[in-house]
C-alpha cells in the first residue's frame, strides 16, 4: 500500500508459508494482506512476484469455490465450512459476512456469476433467510435485533438500537442437550455470546453489501 520496497520484500518472503484461509478472523488476518497485494492498483504493481501472484490467485479462487459449493448445498445458503456445531461459534455471523470478501476477490480475479450469487446468499442469510426468520442486523430487514449487547445502544436513552450493526449469531458454547448450536441465538442485551456487536463483524457486512452495489455511472 505504501510502495515501500522493504515491506514488499518482507511480504513476499513470508506469504508463501501462510495459507489462504477459507474462514478467517482477527487472529489470522493474512487473507487481508493477500487481497491488498492481489488487488493493488499502484503504478508499480508490476514489481510484484509473478509466481506469487499466480499462486495466491489460485488459492483464493479455490477457497471461493469451496465457499460457493457449501453455500449452494446449504438450506439457507450459509457458506461456512464445518459440521452442525463447528461452524457456529462466537461471532459466526461475522464469518458469514467475511466469506463474501473471499468470494468478491475471487470474482475480481476470475469473474463468475456464481461468486456474486454466493455473496447474495450470505447477505440473504444475515438479513432474514435463516432458521429464525429474522434479520441479524439492527434496524435493517425483517424483525431485526432490538437488544444487542452494545453499550451505546442501551445507554443512550433511546429505545431503538444503533442501526446497521451485525450481531454475533449462533454459538455452540450456548448449546444444550435440547438446544442445537444453530438455534442458540437470542435477542438479549445480556448475552454477549450470541448478541454482541464487534467491528470485525460489522465491517465485512458493509464490504459484502458494497460488493453488490452497482458502481455509479
Amino acid at each position: 500500500t505504501t510502495g515501500d520496497a522493504a515491506a514488499l520484500t518482507d511480504f513476499e518472503t513470508r506469504a508463501p508459508s501462510n495459507p489462504v484461509e477459507v474462514d478467517f478472523d482477527w487472529a489470522n488476518v493474512q487473507n487481508l494482506g493477500f487481497y491488498t497485494y492481489l488487488l493493488s492498483q499502484r503504478p508499480d504493481k508490476d514489481a510484484r512476484d509473478a509466481n506469487l501472484v499466480s499462486t495466491l490467485s489460485a488459492a483464493i479462487v479455490a477457497a471461493a469455490d469451496q465457499l460457493q459449493g457449501i453455500a449452494a448445498a446449504h438450506a439457507f445458503g450459509r457458506a461456512l465450512p464445518g459440521g452442525r456445531t463447528e461452524s457456529y461459534y462466537l461471532g459466526s455471523n461475522g464469518s458469514v459476512a467475511r466469506a463474501a470478501m473471499n468470494l468478491w476477490v475471487a470474482n475480481v480475479l476470475q469473474p463468475s456469476p456464481k461468486y456474486l450469487d454466493a455473496i447474495q446468499m450470505q447477505l440473504d442469510f444475515l438479513l432474514g433467510r435463516n432458521l429464525y426468520d429474522r434479520s441479524q442486523v439492527t434496524m435493517v430487514g425483517y424483525h431485526p435485533p432490538a437488544n444487542p449487547h452494545h453499550g451505546p445502544s442501551y445507554g443512550d436513552g433511546i429505545a431503538d438500537p444503533w442501526p446497521g450493526l451485525l450481531v454475533g449469531g449462533a454459538n455452540h458454547d450456548e448449546a444444550t442437550v435440547n438446544l442445537p448450536a444453530a438455534l442458540t441465538w437470542r435477542d438479549s442485551k445480556d448475552d454477549y455470546q450470541v448478541n454482541e456487536i464487534a467491528i470485525n463483524w460489522v465491517a465485512p457486512f458493509i464490504y459484502a453489501t458494497a460488493a453488490l452495489t452497482p458502481a455509479p455511472m
